[in-house]
């Protein structure tokens, strides 16, 4: 908890779906932990694939991040402890916010202090070999722009905390994505963190998450 006085932490977080289902309402589930130790806990939604591409689907969450930066009144958040966490689709959108040059926006290079990736879908090339590309209609350079193994800021440019986390149930693909991820990351980076899941399945597959749509 915040001392008394003091601004609480801000954790931003982003939902998965596969860029194309889902909502942040579905998640508001995770909310009172946050809310009982004391973090201004803000779930964001992005417009979805396949009526927007990846690319706008990052510029949304980069967007809702520097409004709430800019906006302090309507959370009351402290700014200088910003984090992001995401979960699956999040879990990619999530440490491409803590990468991102916001110098370039006008905003505090260090605006992003830490993520946590939950889940996370690292390299998008496996999605565009798959059926998953289906609106996303992946190329070459959507993929690199877009995933976070091939974004990793140079040992020159430190960044916050990497916290990493996939379920030791879910398929080889999430722990091949993990792994050779936090092995990128710690070429020039602080050592990301992997918070083990054992007996958990923390990914939903398409199917899981159509049959959750429909239940709503």
């Amino acid at each position: 908890r915040a001392a008394q006085g003091a601004k609480p932490p801000i954790l931003v977080f982003i939902h998965g779906g596969y860029w194309r289902l889902l909502d942040k309402a579905d998640f508001a589930f995770t909310a009172p932990p946050y809310a009982d130790a004391g973090i201004v806990y803000i779930p964001i939604n992005y417009a979805l694939i396949p009526a927007v591409t990846i690319d706008e689907i990052l510029r949304q969450v980069r967007a809702a991040i520097a409004w709430l930066y800019r906006n302090p009144d309507m959370h009351g958040g402290d700014l200088d402890r910003l984090y992001v966490s995401g979960h699956s689709a999040g879990g990619q959108l999530a440490p491409m916010a803590l990468v991102h040059d916001w110098a370039a926006d006008g905003l505090p290079a260090g605006l992003v202090k830490g993520a946590v990736a939950i889940s996370g879908l690292h390299d998008l090339e496996a999605m565009r070999l798959c059926y998953l590309n289906e609106g996303m209609n992946l190329d070459d350079g959507m993929v690199r722009r877009n995933s976070p193994i091939h974004q990793v800021p140079p040992a020159t440019r430190p960044m916050g905390p990497l916290l990493l986390s996939v379920g030791a149930l879910e398929s080889p693909e999430f722990q091949r994505q993990q792994a050779d991820y936090a092995a990128a990351w710690n070429r020039s980076q602080a050592a990301a963190r992997i918070v083990p899941a054992p007996g958990a399945i923390v990914a939903l597959g398409m199917a899981g998450l159509l049959s959750a749509r429909r239940r709503r």
